[in-house]
């Protein structure tokens, strides 16, 4: 069965038991890859005015995937493309912001350092060399690069991250340099006893792979903080989806 018609969980059970499996993740690539090259050429039509590409969406929701796939699909346009990610500028344990429990709250605006994102921005987009910033997520550190960085000229960045979309976070950069692209999970498939499949999972499963391969972390507590992470995502990214110059939805069956 072509992707495009799966409707419930039962139908990509059959095409799966049926030898399907393959050609289905070959079809939900490809209608990636349409989607992503669609939002590449509307950005690149308005190159050179957008100098800054921001993705945003929920956790688990593929910001580093698109935005990967994003600068990729640029330069087969001939724009030469950065990829930054907003994690880099986290401001470390000892400033992160905490919760009324007094926890760190990792969803916070102020868990990243918004002054030197913007300060690096304008200097990346002046071609000024800068050491670029890093984040240990071992140990919950920031540390700037030992190289110093040259930008290219006419470089167009594509920063990703939950707040990416929220006008403060980039304040320091005019708007007119910016295109903005919102993503989400959105789930299409029917459960078989009723409702749908709830696109929430779906992105739980790809943060617990996620933490634990690239950050250290047990699927346990992925889990006890996902709470926390939904209810960032209420405050921090659900206000600012309407500013989305594209909606792209990375949903896989």
């Amino acid at each position: 069965m072509n992707s495009r018609h799966l409707q419930s969980i039962s139908q990509l059970n059959a095409t799966v038991a049926s030898g399907g499996f393959a050609d289905l993740v070959a079809q939900g690539e490809e209608l990636h890859k349409e989607r992503i090259s669609r939002i590449s050429e509307l950005i690149a039509a308005r190159v050179p005015g957008v100098r800054l590409v921001l993705v945003s969406g929920p956790s688990a929701a593929g910001k580093t995937t698109t935005a990967i796939r994003l600068c990729r699909n640029l330069e087969a346009n001939g724009i030469t493309a950065l990829r930054i990610s907003t994690d880099d500028y986290f401001v470390g344990n000892s400033r992160n912001p905490r919760d009324a429990e007094g926890k760190f709250d990792y969803e916070h605006l102020d868990a990243v350092d918004r002054d030197r994102l913007s300060e690096d921005l304008l200097k990346i987009f002046a071609g000024t060399p800068l050491h670029r910033r890093k984040f240990d997520f071992v140990q919950h550190e920031g540390f700037d690069d030992s190289e110093i960085f040259t930008p290219p000229d006419n470089v167009v960045v594509v920063l990703e991250g939950i707040h990416a979309l929220n006008p403060v976070l980039t304040e320091g950069v005019p708007d007119g340099l910016k295109y903005r692209v919102y993503l989400n999970t959105l789930t299409q498939l029917t459960a078989d006893e009723g409702g749908w499949l709830y696109f929430e999972d779906t992105r739980l499963m790809r943060r617990i792979v996620r933490d634990k391969t690239y950050r250290d972390m047990s699927p346990e507590n992925t889990i006890l903080l996902w709470e926390k992470v939904s209810a960032g995502e209420m405050r921090w990214i659900n206000p600012y989806r309407g500013y989305a110059d594209s909606i792209f939805n990375t949903s896989l069956d």
